[in-house]
């Protein structure tokens, strides 16, 4: 379920915030791990900032903690002008817990 709600909010983010015309996302099942990947065209923004500074970015610091509760990755990449980039990452044993899919 963590895994589909990372998803969820990473594809809302940028409808609401962004002004993005393109979300692609990815789901890659490997060895020992899940990778989800979700890159958009949008307006970008500082995403260390965002991560650390808790005042309106619960959405994101929330994706950010629901993959590492589950021993996974969290990567979150953006610029002012250049789009967002999430990548979470979970160990295969607990990707089926975050993803019931799995």
């Amino acid at each position: 379920r963590s895994l589909t709600l990372v998803l969820r909010e990473a594809f809302q983010n940028p409808t609401r915030h962004s002004g993005a015309s393109r979300i692609q996302a990815q789901l890659a099942f490997g060895t020992n791990q899940v990778d989800l990947l979700v890159e958009d065209d949008g307006r970008g923004f500082d995403a260390e900032a965002s991560l650390t500074d808790d005042t309106h970015h619960y959405g994101l610091i929330g994706m950010r903690q629901r993959i590492e509760r589950h021993g996974g990755e969290f990567e979150l990449r953006s610029g002012r002008g250049r789009g967002t980039r999430v990548l979470a990452s979970l160990p295969c044993g607990q990707a089926a817990k975050a993803l019931p899919e799995c």
